[in-house]
């Protein structure tokens, strides 16, 4: 039997990319809940409060979220908010992003998700955009051949490790 649909306010739940996003269209397959502020913040409790729907389901789920393990995590726990998640910043809320498949390709094909789109920083790896402008430029770079054999000659493809964005800004000049 299936649960009842758990109901979020839209303002804090965003499409999360997955692997069909980037072969069979860009219409949602999976949705992420972040509770932020665009500016990558985490909401503070008082915020949190003026969206029953969101604190109530803050509170069903509080005692996963606060057993969580790890330093960094449990640094946000420690300070109370519990709900706060790990590699969520102002870049999150960019309205564009070059995102491509890391973990466990060997082929580097980035592409431009225009909106509120979440990569899964397990899977995936982007460049935040503030423009479509800056996004068709940095994605004209990119799709440059050598970048891709620079990034094969590195033996790393397939591996959390390949084409990460620290790579990426090594071998393109984005000034």
């Amino acid at each position: 039997m299936l649960n009842d649909a758990i109901k979020l306010p839209s303002a804090f739940v965003y499409p999360l990319l997955t692997a069909s996003n980037f072969r069979n269209g860009k219409a949602p397959k999976a949705w992420v809940l972040l509770p932020y502020s665009k500016e990558g913040r985490p909401l503070t409790a008082k915020e949190t409060s003026h969206w029953p729907l969101l604190d109530q389901y803050l509170m069903n789920v509080s005692d996963k979220l606060r057993s969580r393990k790890g330093t960094l995590i449990k640094n946000w726990i420690n300070k109370g908010m519990w709900w706060a998640l790990l590699g969520v910043g102002p870049y999150n809320f960019a309205p564009y992003k070059i995102v491509w498949e890391a973990y466990g390709r060997k082929k580097f094909s980035p592409q431009i998700f225009e909106g509120q789109w979440q990569a899964n920083q397990a899977l995936q790896a982007f460049i935040p955009c503030d423009s479509e402008k800056e996004a068709k430029n940095i994605l004209q770079k990119l799709e440059n051949p050598v970048v891709e054999k620079i990034l094969l000659s590195h033996r790393m493809e397939g591996t959390m490790n390949w084409a990460q964005p620290g790579k990426i800004k090594k071998l393109i000049n984005f000034t």
